[in-house]
């Protein structure tokens, strides 16, 4: 972990053990680990402990979050509950690792020999989705070294993970699918159980939580973000961008790849270990060379803070469908052929007609809703801004808030009223679009919360730290 992490989501302890995702005797051997644990989603949303007392000790301080807030942990339920659950309670016979790990951490290779021709352009739906995060290391010391447990056996496979494998192995599962798992009261009972034949603290308060309302500890939002994107990503790709087929899941749910077509047998017969799977030739994803569309991918957005030139006023704008008095910074995608530079002056441009001089960084954050890398910047306007948001439309109201009036909104979680004397005084010397008759005579203040970057770049300015100068790099070390 960074502990001079900046933001929520990000200083994780997982090791993700990227060159293991094609040994599917390795990835076996974690799935079915005593220490292996599984984090449940459904809709998107994490199964977490909302039991105060059962989350005390469960997860390091998340320094983002306030003491005063109730702190939920994720749950985590073990591969022996898993199985069983997936085999389904009626049948009791558990899913084994086979089942669900094949060649190339091929996820569920039983889905390629079960479609035909007919059925070709229908997403595969029937499986649930199962991602290999790697292995928690924020309880041990020293870090898992590369193993290459496919030259080995079974059985010396299980034996050399748990003796060279350091920390749990974590798995994410989207059970929207499953109704054993996917429903709160029957989960609940399958969690008691466990619980109560580990001599756990019990808990009652499971709930399948938007994760913009979880309040989680560091390595539990870590992995919770990624999960959730990971998720999220394989939810919205079920068809191959290059020729419409659908996709399957590989390296454990870190890549998708084109479902081969089946020809059966006249007589109806499939055997699963058919070899008569091919793709088609015309489909990009055959003809070598990495393609973007089949890996995950992290879409850059500029957040910006944006000071006036005399650097005691920050500009805040809000939309209309935010709640009542919600500002908070400027924000956009960063466009193909843009340097981050270039699109904080653009965005802060079209927004709010500012134009925008010296670009600074402060910190990135991971945003999984569904799948950005926020990149916090200081941005220092031009002298005599006059603030439009006629542009491109995106805000109702964008405006210098001083820095007086910004440290009593991040100093209080309610929402502060400005008078129309502070008003005055803010407007002075900064030119809005607002008509005589549309002068506002009161507005309502409230930032976002701390697990946001954009309450860390207000914050940072609002209170005098040091904004980070522009890197100095030329003559001082080679170009990476």
């Amino acid at each position: 972990m960074d502990l001079a992490a900046r933001n929520y989501y990000s200083g994780g302890f997982t090791n993700r053990l990227s060159w293991m995702r094609e040994s599917p005797a390795f990835l076996r051997a974690a799935l079915v680990s005593p220490k292996a644990r599984f984090i449940l989603f459904n809709a998107l949303r994490p199964l977490v402990n909302t039991t105060p007392s059962s989350n005390a000790s469960v997860d390091m301080p998340n320094p983002f979050i306030s003491r005063a807030d109730q702190i939920h942990s994720l749950v985590k339920i073990s591969w022996n509950t898993l199985s069983a659950a997936l085999g389904g309670s009626a049948v009791g016979i558990p899913v084994t690792a086979t089942q669900i790990i094949g060649e190339k951490g091929v996820m569920w290779p039983q889905q390629l020999v079960d479609r035909t021709r007919d059925t070709e352009h229908l997403p595969l739906t029937r499986y649930p989705t199962i991602i290999f995060l790697g292995t928690d290391e924020s309880t041990t010391e020293g870090v898992t070294l590369p193993l290459e447990p496919a030259k080995d056996s079974a059985q010396d496979v299980d034996q050399a993970f748990e003796e060279h494998t350091i920390g749990s192995p974590m798995w994410a599962i989207d059970v929207t699918e499953v109704p054993s798992l996917a429903d709160e009261a029957l989960i609940t009972q399958i969690w008691q159980k466990e619980q109560d034949s580990s001599g756990v603290e019990n808990a009652q308060g499971l709930r399948f939580m938007d994760l913009r309302t979880a309040l989680l500890g560091i390595s539990d939002a870590s992995m919770a973000a990624q999960s959730r994107s990971l998720i999220d990503w394989n939810i919205r790709n079920r068809f191959c961008s290059a020729c419409g087929r659908p996709t399957h899941s590989q390296w454990v749910g870190w890549k998708l790849a084109c479902t081969p077509d089946v020809k059966r047998p006249s007589d109806g017969h499939q055997d699963p270990n058919a070899t008569d799977l091919h793709i088609r030739a015309q489909c990009l994803t055959t003809k070598g060379g990495v393609q973007n569309f089949c890996y995950p991918r992290s879409d850059p957005v500029c957040i910006m803070a944006i000071t006036n030139s005399t650097n005691d006023a920050i500009l805040l704008g809000r939309k209309k469908i935010w709640p009542e008095g919600f500002y908070s910074c400027l924000a956009g995608f960063i466009e193909p052929g843009e340097s981050l530079e270039d699109s904080v002056r653009r965005e802060a441009w079209e927004e709010a007609g500012v134009k925008v001089g010296p670009v600074n960084y402060h910190s990135t954050q991971p945003w999984p809703f569904p799948g950005s890398l926020m990149i916090g910047v200081f941005g220092e306007a031009e002298a005599n801004p006059n603030i439009r948001t006629d542009l491109d439309k995106e805000l109702e109201d964008a405006r210098f808030f001083p820095r007086s009036i910004v440290r009593k909104a991040v100093e209080t979680r309610e929402v502060i009223t400005l008078t129309e004397a502070e008003i005055m005084q803010m407007d002075e010397g900064n030119a809005t679009s607002d008509t005589p008759s549309k002068k506002p005579t009161t507005i309502k203040l409230r930032i976002p919360p701390p697990t946001a970057i954009a309450h860390q770049l207000i914050k940072t300015w609002a209170f005098g730290d040091q904004v980070p100068k522009p890197m100095q790099t030329i003559g001082q070390r080679p170009n990476f």
